[in-house]
């Protein structure tokens, strides 16, 4: 078009041409401020699609909520690595209704230079974020106890609540320390003799020692399920004496427990017995609810019935209320046949010759029955009788036994002489203004009563430890 415009002009030189386009500065300079502003308008659009929301404000939002869209809001403003200007004029555009009327109004009133990012952080958490809501969480964290949760949901807790007291986990040893207080007893002690540094680390030690403890229990709960179905009462003598059909054995046997599964033995043992370090701890009870990990074996232990040997492996412990507890692993190594209402036990030797032990006390322990058992009793009719139980052989303590006090038997005279020295003390009990004596009728007593009255008071007087009245 334009080359045949170009050749029309050359063959008619008498047309006139078109006049030049006008140049209008104004409207160059709306597009300069028209760019000016795309480039300055915050990308409300773009923080968007990173999943930052708007705040209302609105008397449904708490604390928490509130906490949770300044923390969200942060984050994509961090990701999308927003300027400190771009930063306020985006979280500006998206407060809404109340949340935006609290920041108008704040800024009316508050320099253009003073209002920045930092400011509105502070300001916006002393408005929607209270002290008060931080204590409370602070205390939820340092009262935090996994109790019925298990590992991962106990850990999801405490690394929620750790941030409102980051001073009390300052680092990540005293991360461990906290976080290995707050576990259940069985766990805690398995995992806190490892002394681990790294939280990662301690996190997968407790998950395997919570999976071993479920395992434990299931192998305990069928183990019981299997004892229901063949019932039987374990042997217990403590130092008692054994017999067989023709002699006796005077061994002290504390238990010979079918339920355990290991052989163990009071730490008082004989020095003849050489005790070695085991490759793991094994955790021992005991009814008064004691417990204690154990790590200390004597092998092969000689245990004589009738001349014979029973060898065995015993674990040390500290606890005295036995001498010896042989566990099902003995039993079961000497095809032992235990008969509870006999009281005897049936072991076989090497030579496949049996060997019966026997009990003399047919009549066993005490019956002792616990307190809830006791007030069924009593409910259903049955007679229930109260002691109380005094030692005559004790003798009295008197002055002298006592240390250091013997040295001052004036002091701490049988009878007291009468009353202290009149000292030269001044003390008055003051009353208030227009205070009258207090009138109380007489308490009318019998003849017998004032009687008895009269004669202790006379006794007092005697003794010194009374004076004869002299107000009217």
């Amino acid at each position: 078009m334009s080359e045949w415009f170009t050749q029309f002009i050359k063959n008619n030189p008498t047309v006139s041409q078109p006049p030049p386009q006008p140049n209008h500065p104004q409207t160059s300079a709306m597009l300069s401020t028209m760019n000016l502003n795309l480039l300055n308008k915050p990308p409300v659009d773009k923080i968007r699609k990173y999943g930052v929301e708007e705040f209302r404000a609105t008397s449904e939002d708490d604390a928490k909520k509130a906490k949770f869209w300044l923390e969200n809001t942060i984050r994509v403003f961090d990701e999308m690595s927003l300027t400190p200007k771009e930063c306020i004029k985006c979280v500006v555009s998206l407060l809404r209704d109340a949340a935006y009327q609290w920041w108008k109004t704040l800024t009316s009133v508050i320099p253009k230079e003073r209002i920045t990012w930092d400011f509105f952080h502070i300001e916006f958490r002393k408005k929607y974020i209270s002290e008060r809501f931080i204590d409370q969480k602070r205390k939820e964290f340092l009262n935090l106890k996994q109790g019925h949760m298990s590992v991962t949901e106990y850990e999801r807790e405490f690394v929620r609540f750790s941030q409102y007291a980051r001073e009390c986990v300052s680092s990540e040893v005293i991360m461990c320390k906290r976080f290995e207080d707050g576990l259940n007893k069985d766990i805690c002690l398995l995992v806190g003799i490892l002394e681990i540094k790294e939280f990662v680390v301690l996190i997968d030690r407790v998950c395997k020692a919570e999976a071993f403890g479920k395992d434990k229990r299931k192998a305990e709960s069928k183990a019981r399920d299997m004892r229901k179905r063949f019932p039987s009462k374990s042997f217990q003598s403590a130092s008692k004496r054994f017999r067989d059909d023709q002699s006796h054995s005077k061994n002290n046997v504390g238990l010979l427990n079918k339920n355990r599964a290991r052989s163990q033995t009071s730490s008082k043992t004989p020095a003849t017995l050489v005790a070695k370090s085991t490759e793991f701890a094994i955790k021992v009870s005991n009814p008064l609810g004691k417990s204690i990990l154990i790590d200390k074996v004597c092998k092969n232990c000689p245990l004589m019935f009738r001349d014979i040997c029973f060898p065995t492996d015993l674990m040390l412990f500290p606890f005295d209320e036995f001498e010896i507890i042989l566990g099902m692993d003995w039993l079961i190594l000497h095809d032992a046949v235990v008969n509870c209402k006999r009281k005897t036990i049936d072991l076989i030797c090497l030579n496949d010759k049996i060997v019966r032990v026997e009990s003399n006390d047919f009549n066993g322990l005490p019956t002792v029955i616990p307190i809830l058992k006791a007030k069924k009793y009593v409910k259903k009719g049955c007679e229930a009788y109260f002691a109380y139980v005094i030692d005559s052989e004790v003798s009295e303590k008197k002055v002298e036994s006592v240390p250091i006090v013997c040295e001052f038997s004036d002091v701490f005279p049988e009878e007291l002489p009468g009353l202290p020295l009149i000292r030269e003390v001044e003390y008055g009990i003051e009353l208030f203004p227009g205070t009258t004596p207090i009138s109380i009728a007489p308490y009318r007593m019998a003849p017998a009563e004032l009687k008895e009255l009269k004669s202790q008071l006379q006794e007092l007087t005697d003794r010194g430890f009374a004076k004869s009245s002299f107000s009217p």
